[in-house]
């Protein structure tokens, strides 16, 4: 399928109506910022190359609005110009879209809402969703789930760099690792292992997500320090999870990411652990190679991926989309893109929620999905402050809003 054709698929599930290659010649009119993917962006693949009515600075052919939107979806940037941070994965600060100042807004799903204006089409991607202008997609990666393993030599690290602070005259520092200590000594359950807290939390608010566990044959190896996925423990609660309306995927590991046999493997022990098919499949710290990854997780069974989203020094939206995707070229795998990460301590809550209430209009307006990643072992108020508090006030957001609801993943993707 060439990249008229893909358009041409795509624009059909948004709005129902069959786009033809009759109406290419359609001069679509555009904002400002949506003329910079065009004509200003040498990082998007050079995409004023594909202009063929350059005279017009704000209108464009809807071949070349299509042939916009495929790159973009596609990855180009990061598949032809893959530039890398110090962890091996694609560098957000020299995204195109970034770096354009467009990487906090659905540009994609504007452009192509302003086409079906244009041609006189309705849009509304959420139409199997009655009344519905917003889905909430709420995830969870487990990255860790032990903290009491090695605490006693823990607790020596961290008086020993009290010690070393305190002596060095830095007294904040003192404070912090010796209030690490004094904090740790206080649990009686082990804080990182929360799944029943966010279990109790989701269902106060009668909602589910999707919970990306990791696949390991052992919890200490080039991983970190990690868990294996047949621990006792462990297999209680994806059972727990699977039992009672919550979705389990794999969080792939990031070292040999690009082995299929790997994956395979990862794949099959927590299907086995789990009862059920693993449908979607995130990265551990997002370390992804484009297309290669997508070919992997299509060869690998999995429905959907869900890597498209930033570390939390960035978020937005990596692929200029709030909407899931067929990822062009693999028949049958979908990209369910997300937009908000947490981070282990969030000193600001209420940015952190405004930035949430920014998103969910600018989504509203193009009837998207708001897909977030909150990570199982940042719930403790004392290990992860502010982190427990706002994912309380999103689902406080979400019960008093009748025009969204939320979803686990796997949940909708079947209605993309």
């Amino acid at each position: 399928m060439d990249a008229l054709d893909y358009f041409c698929t795509l624009y059909q599930k948004r709005t129902g109506i069959q786009c033809t290659r009759m109406d290419w010649a359609h001069l679509i009119p555009v904002t400002e910022k949506m003329s910079v993917l065009f004509g200003a962006d040498r990082a998007l693949r050079q995409l004023h190359q594909h202009v063929s009515c350059s005279e017009h600075k704000t209108a464009f052919r809807l071949d070349d609005v299509a042939r916009c939107v495929v790159d973009i979806l596609s990855r180009q940037e990061e598949c032809v110009h893959p530039s890398l941070d110090r962890q091996g994965r694609y560098d957000g600060h020299q995204s195109g879209l970034v770096a354009l100042g467009l990487g906090h807004e659905p540009i994609v799903d504007q452009l192509m809402q302003r086409c079906a204006e244009v041609l006189g089409h309705p849009w509304n991607p959420l139409s199997a969703f009655d009344g519905v202008k917003a889905i909430i997609g709420l995830s969870h990666d487990v990255d860790r789930v032990d903290g009491f393993s090695y605490l006693p030599m823990r607790y020596g690290y961290w008086l020993g760099r009290a010690g070393l602070s305190l002596f060095g005259g830095q007294w904040s520092a003192a404070r912090r690792w010796y209030g690490r200590y004094c904090s740790w000594r206080s649990y009686s359950d082990d804080p990182l292992f929360a799944f029943d807290r966010w279990m109790a939390l989701e269902s106060e608010y009668d909602v589910r997500s999707t919970f990306f566990f990791m696949s390991l044959k052992r919890g200490l190896s080039i991983e970190g320090r990690r868990y294996t996925v047949t621990d006792p423990r462990i297999k209680r609660v994806v059972r727990q999870l699977v039992d009672n309306g919550w979705e389990v995927g794999l969080h792939a590991g990031r070292h040999n990411a690009q082995s299929l046999a790997w994956l395979k493997d990862q794949k099959r022990r927590l299907e086995d652990v789990a009862g059920v098919a693993m449908d979607g499949c995130r990265q551990h710290w997002l370390n992804i190679r484009l297309p290669e990854s997508w070919e992997l997780y299509h060869q690998a069974g999995f429905k959907y991926s869900s890597n498209m989203g930033w570390t939390p020094e960035l978020q937005g939206f990596r692929a200029g989309t709030a909407l899931p995707y067929p990822v062009p070229g693999f028949s049958g795998l979908y990209e369910i893109p997300f937009q908000m990460m947490d981070r282990m301590v969030i000193q600001d809550p209420g940015h952190h929620v405004a930035l949430f209430d920014t998103f969910l209009k600018q989504i509203k307006a193009i009837h998207g999905c708001l897909v977030l990643d909150f990570h199982q072992e940042y719930f403790d108020p004392i290990e992860s402050p502010g982190v427990g508090d706002v994912y309380r006030t999103i689902l406080q957001r979400i019960r008093s809003d009748t025009e969204i609801i939320a979803l686990p993943l796997g949940a909708f993707i079947a209605d993309f």
